[in-house]
């Protein structure tokens, strides 16, 4: 078993984030992984992996187990009361194991973490909790048995980040933003750890220094930025080495792990699988940046067939970062089918892949590649779910749209993305006065978006609600006051309630703040609201100031009478 501790002299630079991914990986390649949450004033390993954790109340955690010893003087038996197993990954032998903080949703937790008595365990005559913690590791070692153990350790100089780094570690990941305060206390730290007598072992642990969060420069001109912010570290780590008068270690290189912003505000995006927000001309290599750490650290731990596979994984992971920053549709599934054939358990790619068939309508392809991710991990599992009910919708599959999304109440009542998509399909439905209940329920549950006043005006006008389905469209623009699809619902208000000079007026502005061609073409092919004007000289002038170009033989297929 081999011991990785992850350290940060301060927090927010996505220590647990690298830590759950390399976990991940681990997993991927067969190898048993037990994780191990030792930031106890403020976990975050169970929110990383909250929708695969089998219990979704962690009964039981490290605190518990220190707090039996520390404060009962019992050391227990049965690591695995401890263990929370996660099911991320699908196949039988990808094994992913949590020793959470604890039940941190409980006072019981906070109690006990209060009443830890680590003055008996270190600094009192005779105490023995460095042997404590000793018999921690091989509990995990011999009851678990995992080939990894990661540990997330707590920040600061403290006798936790002593714990996970000197007496237990074999590895040592050191973690820091590019900032002073950050560099400073690694250099303390790591003055104190390649000294071996600071060590119970008199061993000094591998170490590996990331610089976290540092900006992607995508010009080439812009590159020789990174290489100067990486030299400056080192220099930084050195002298501070130099101060503590150690001259037997130098450090000579840094990983980096650039600053993502979709990233860093994945909890907002999790519920919104809009398939344009997955691309980016501009996205940052993250995946890239871990595989090089990755690599580092299981050298001398992957068989010789496992480094094939991680060489296939890599030239899959290159060309799904070129596809990730290619704009044309075609060549980024090019690009992404390329890596699903040199690396088949690549999810990731299999999940892009099958949001840039969405993009271009191809949906049958779109749900193979979505079964191939799933196939693999449960990883992507909710945006999943909604394109694939989505493409049913589409489809007219409509049975089993609603079964997809019926599902995902069940397990949650109070997924606001859920009943947006349900309202969208009881309207595509024809079902409107539905689609009205299940947008009010949207809106109460998101007040604030203005997408879901909006679509709620929009089935409020179909059953003839006017004046609510006014008070919605006007809540939708008093959020947005440019959003095209409110004005163009404004507009349709007006008309339907006779108003021609509003809705001509409110038509002409939809089309000004860049309503799509395709929306309107689908507007005018479903909405019988707009027939009455398809020869309305105002109309069409309307649609020629905007350059739209209309389907007009499909849309006459449409509305041709039975």
């Amino acid at each position: 078993m081999k011991t990785i501790t992850f350290y940060s002299y301060k927090g927010g630079v996505g220590r647990s984030l690298a830590l759950a991914n390399i976990a991940t990986k681990l997993a991927e390649f067969g190898k048993k992984v037990c994780m191990l949450d030792f930031d106890l004033e403020a976990p975050g390993l169970h929110i990383k992996f909250a929708e695969d954790i089998e219990r979704k109340t962690i009964k039981k955690g490290i605190v518990d187990y220190i707090y039996e010893f520390s404060n009962k003087g019992r050391v227990p038996e049965n690591i695995m009361d401890f263990v929370t197993e996660i099911k991320i990954l699908k196949k039988p032998h990808q094994k992913l194991f949590l020793i959470a903080a604890g039940n941190t949703s409980s006072r019981e937790y906070w109690k006990k973490l209060a009443m830890l008595n680590w003055n008996r365990l270190f600094y009192e005559k005779d105490s023995i909790g460095v042997d404590f913690f000793y018999n921690l590791k091989a509990q995990i070692k011999t009851q678990l048995q995992p080939d990894f153990l990661l540990i997330d350790s707590r920040t600061g100089i403290t006798d936790i980040a002593g714990i996970t780094m000197s007496i237990l570690a074999d590895e040592v990941v050191l973690m820091a933003a590019n900032n002073r305060e950050n560099l400073d206390g690694i250099g303390q730290v790591l003055s104190s750890l390649v000294v071996p007598e600071n060590s119970l072992g008199n061993s000094v642990p591998k170490i590996n220094i990331v610089l976290a969060r540092i900006p992607f420069f995508s010009d080439p001109k812009d590159k020789p930025r990174e290489t100067n912010i990486k030299s400056a570290a080192i220099r930084s780590l050195n002298r501070a080495l130099e101060l503590k008068k150690v001259d037997h270690y130098k450090v000579d290189k840094v990983f980096v792990i650039h600053s993502d912003p979709e990233l860093e505000m994945q909890e907002s995006f999790k519920i919104k699988p809009s398939a344009d927000k997955l691309f980016s001309p501009n996205h940052v290599p993250v995946t890239t940046d871990y595989l090089d750490l990755f690599e580092s650290l299981t050298i001398g731990t992957i068989t010789e067939n496992e480094v094939d596979t991680f060489d296939h994984f890599r030239k899959a992971a290159i060309l799904f970062e070129k596809a990730l920053n290619t704009v044309d549709v075609d060549k980024k599934i090019q690009l992404l089918s390329e890596a699903v054939q040199l690396y088949p358990e690549y999810h990731p790619a299999h999940f892009y892949l099958g949001t840039a068939y969405y993009n271009q309508q191809q949906y049958d392809k779109a749900l193979e590649s979505f079964d191939n991710t799933t196939r693999i991990s449960a990883q992507h599992y909710q945006q999943i779910a909604y394109f694939r009910s989505s493409i049913f919708t589409k489809q007219g599959r409509y049975k089993d749209a609603l079964a997809i999304l019926d599902e995902m109440l069940k397990k949650d009542v109070n997924q606001f993305m859920t009943y947006l998509m349900l309202g969208a399909t009881h309207s595509d439905m024809g079902h409107h006065d539905l689609a009205a209940k299940v947008y009010e329920k949207a809106v109460e549950l998101e007040p604030e978006h203005a997408e879901a006043w909006n679509a709620l005006a929009h089935s409020l006008r179909m059953i003839t609600k006017y004046q609510e389905g006014f008070d919605a469209v006007y809540k939708s623009l008093e959020l947005a006051p440019q959003l095209a699809t409110a004005t163009s619902t404004l507009a349709e208000l007006y008309a339907a309630t006779g108003n021609t000079r509003e809705f001509f007026k409110n038509f002409d502005l939809a089309l000004s703040f860049g309503l799509k061609n395709e929306h309107l073409q689908k507007m005018l092919e479903v909405d019988l609201l707009y027939r009455p004007f398809f020869k309305n000289e105002k109309f069409l002038s309307i649609l020629e100031k905007y350059s739209m170009m209309i389907d007009w033989e499909k849309i006459n297929e449409v509305h041709q009478p039975d």
